[in-house]
């Protein structure tokens, strides 16, 4: 077995497990030491950002990039520095300390102000004091510590580094939990602690999700021990069992994980169903087909909607494919990762249902928009898979090559990612092996499938429409949907900070590069230098792009999104700790692992109960045999038949989405009456109907898609070069475009418009008032309320109809 194939974390040399002279205190001193330096580093950036006065989203912006990206090379810098120095011992111990201490009071702050006064003005402002006194207490100590070296019993007692270590620990862990999720003028400040709350008054469901937590815990520890007690066996069969394992993990998630529910929201599903259509009927990708999310999510939702009807809840299909796809590949990439690989893959499998039942805090289901999962990361994913397959020192392959060409057809969003992680791999290899000109060498291949996958598009789209692509206009999506864009971007909630915990893993796996291509000589983690490049690091650049959700977005909850990349990163980790801490047999050090069985117990006890219940926004397998008797395929098939069928907004269903969008009005009914009735065979038809609840206190951009869902009940798409009306109107360029198309409107074709023309966004206007001043609309006898429908003249004008 190769160092690379060893893992992260490595407790075995070969088949071997570690020597027992190895202690907890001792791996985790150099992680613990770059993290405390990170901790300090990143306390520098907030009061450097105050004093500047940097506000709004350009600092969250600042925050997310510094502390991403550029906090590990400079604090590996600084360790590199302080190595050199022969006095590193010393100042190791000084800011560990002082970081403990700080940590402590920012988590008592809180509670402090909770319960004697202040509220949230005070408690910002204590945290600024305390940044401040932390700020000026890291110079003077470092200072007197290297000075005086005083040899009393209490300075020797604070260089011990079991006490070190477990204080640092402790203090990290009570700021974790403090800070998650500050609620100051709620009962329970946390939400945490309100969960626990809950514990004390049990029902037989949250008894039962605590014991199911309880036993999954306890299989991922059986779980380690069996592969522990194989190893030790040095078994043949070793390799066809975790192969094995790695099948029925992705067979089981892909079971388990399926929504029957099928979350048919209208307004999120048609930004790929939209432009899916207007292809079938004849739309060029790229030319007057656009969609924000790219072209790769829409041609796949035009491959993917013969599967079954066209409707709301077959496009819903697809994304839920393509994020048990991601989900798959995860898995991979997790198996890769860890030495124990059974306890990883449960652990793992755990993970996804623990995000599911996470976002919208329980009350809401990942699966409503195709923005979220699989339809945005999967090319990204693929490149860091592709990566962690390569066998050291290959930098290129068949699989990266396709992997940055399947991302450049994809989406902006996914090549600037895809592309990005393998640049990145690159350059850290690059410098590690002081090999400068060989980078730029390897940055060219890298580039070189982004120009294969232009040249395709343009090609195709050339012969077929006889123009390029349009990249101008779908570019401009970015700018609307940017982290600075006041439409769609929020500010970050000072008091929630969660986000520190998944920051320190991407943090630590950075720093753990970067010393060791500043320092060879030293390392922060176990991880071996190959697994490290070829799989840590790009886990970690995945971690970074997928929070980058939260930063733009920033309700708090959108952050799961990054728990996959997190999980990877710390699971090898955690059961290693695990190992080494069982194996030692102290008590003291035993303790340690409460925390993270804790953890464990809450995430897992809140994901059983969130995700089984009745009234949960999933309808999973067990849902689907208990509340609906859907035990057999049979039955099962015959169910998700029936809900593909459903129609969105003109039925009226009791999704939380679904439910603000129905045609209270009529107009969508009637449309599709009349088109079905008087244009059977015409596979496009002219339809104008505004908004779906057309108000005039709400801006029509919110549900401007009205003419899209008639058109799509009908079975057919729009007379001009028309996409998703709701993303069209986003950008004024598209708008125009899409109004100065010419119109071709034949004699006797029928044009249906809505009664009520309040509602109607620019382009409906637009279009409207061209037809109306080229041709001669002709109104047919009043049969429908709140629809007009009229039939264009001939030459004898309307005398024919």
């Amino acid at each position: 077995m190769d160092e690379i194939n060893r893992g992260a974390f490595s407790g075995f040399q070969g088949n071997r497990p570690c020597t027992p002279k190895q202690t907890w205190s001792a791996i985790a001193a150099p992680s613990i030491a770059m993290t405390s330096l990170g901790i300090l580093a990143f306390i520098f950036l907030l009061e450097i950002i105050s004093l500047l006065q940097i506000t709004g989203k350009p600092r969250d912006l600042l925050i997310f990039v510094a502390g991403s990206l550029l906090l590990a090379p400079i604090c590996a810098g600084l360790q590199a520095l302080i190595t050199r120095t022969g006095k590193a011992a010393a100042i190791e111990e000084t800011h560990v300390w002082i970081t403990t201490a700080a940590l402590s009071i920012f988590a008592i702050l809180p509670v402090w102000v909770h319960f004697f006064s202040g509220g949230e003005p005070f408690f910002l402002r204590s945290s600024h004091l305390l940044i401040v006194t932390t700020c000026s207490a890291v110079g003077v100590a470092v200072v007197v510590h290297i000075a005086v070296r005083p040899a009393s019993g209490v300075f020797a007692l604070l260089r011990s580094r079991r006490l070190t270590t477990g204080a640092f620990v402790c203090a990290l862990s009570a700021f974790l939990f403090s800070l998650f999720w500050v609620k100051l003028d709620e009962p329970f400040f946390n939400s945490i602690t309100h969960f626990f709350w809950t514990l004390l008054e049990p029902t037989f469901g949250l008894v039962l999700a605590v014991l199911c937590a309880a036993l999954a815990i306890l299989a991922v520890a059986a779980f380690a021990w069996l592969e522990i007690r194989m190893r030790n066996r040095e078994s043949g069969r070793s390799r066809a069992i975790y192969r094995g394992s790695l099948a029925l993990s992705i067979v089981l998630t892909c079971l388990c994980y399926f929504d029957f529910s099928i979350p048919a929201d209208a307004l999120h599903n048609m930004t790929n169903i939209g432009p899916a259509l207007h292809l079938r009927f004849g739309g060029v990708l790229m030319v007057d087909t656009f969609s924000q999310y790219g072209p790769g999510p829409v041609l796949v939702t035009l491959l993917g909607l013969p599967l079954g009807p066209t409707t709301i809840a077959m496009g819903n299909v697809v994304v839920q494919i393509q994020s048990l796809l991601f989900y798959s590949l995860w898995l991979i990439c997790l198996y890769r990762m860890s030495t124990l690989k059974l306890p990883s893959l449960l652990i793992g499998f755990l993970s996804i249902g623990i995000m599911m039942a996470a976002w919208g805090l329980g009350g809401s289901n990942l699966n409503f928009a195709p923005s979220i999962m699989g339809p945005r990361y999967l090319p990204i994913l693929l490149m860091v898979l592709a990566i962690s397959l390569l066998r050291a020192p290959a930098r290129h392959s068949a699989m990266t090559a396709a992997s940055t060409m399947i991302a450049g057809l994809w989406s902006s969003e996914a090549l600037i990612g895809a592309l990005g992680i393998h640049l990145a791999f690159l350059g850290m290899l690059g410098l590690r092996d002081r090999a400068i000109i060989r980078v730029l060498r390897d940055g060219v291949l890298a580039c070189l499938p982004v120009l294969a996958a232009i040249a395709a598009l343009s090609s195709l789209t050339l012969f077929q429409a006889g123009r390029l692509p349009d990249y101008q206009t779908y570019l401009k999506f970015m700018s609307v949907y940017s982290m600075l864009s006041p439409l769609w971007s929020l500010p970050v909630n000072p008091l929630f900070l969660g986000w520190s915990s998944m920051l320190l893993a991407v943090f630590l796996a950075q720093a753990d590069g970067w010393i060791r291509i500043l320092d060879r000589s030293t390392k922060v983690t176990e991880v071996s230098a190959a697994a490290l490049c070829y799989r840590f690091l790009p886990m970690a650049l995945l971690g970074i792009l997928m929070s980058a959700y939260f930063v733009g977005r920033s309700v708090e909850y959108v952050l799961i999104l990054a728990l996959l990349p997190f999980v990877a990163l710390i699971a090898p980790g955690l059961l290693r700790t695990g190992t080494v801490l069982v194996r030692s047999g102290n008590l003291a050090s035993l303790l340690v692992l409460t925390l993270p069985i804790v953890v464990g117990l809450w995430a897992l006890s809140f994901t059983f109960l969130s995700l089984t219940r009745q009234g949960s926004p999933y309808s999973l397998l067990i849902q689907e045999c208990r509340d609906y008797g859907h035990c057999s395929p049979s039955t099962l098939y015959a169910g998700f038949k029936e809900k593909i069928g459903v129609r969105p907004v003109l039925d009226q269903l009791n999704a939380k989405w679904s439910a603000n969008y129905f045609d209270g009005s009529g107009a969508i009914r009637e449309s599709v009456d009349a088109t079905n009735r008087l244009a059977a065979n015409q596979p496009t038809v002219g339809v104008f109907l505004g908004s779906v609840m057309p108000d005039p206190l709400v801006d029509t951009l919110r549900d401007n898609f009205a003419s899209d869902m008639a058109v799509l009940y009908a079975g057919k798409w729009h007379r001009w070069p028309r996409s998703f009306g709701f993303s069209d109107e986003l950008i004024p360029a598209l708008v125009d475009q899409i109004v100065s198309a010419p119109i071709h409107l034949n004699e006797g074709e029928i044009v249906i418009i809505r009664r009520d023309e309040t509602s109607f966004g620019e382009i409906e206007k637009g279009i409207l008032r061209k037809i109306r001043a080229e041709m001669t609309l002709c109104p047919l006898p009043e049969q429908w309320k709140a629809i007009a429908v009229y039939r264009v003249a001939g030459t004898t004008g309307c005398s024919a109809h």
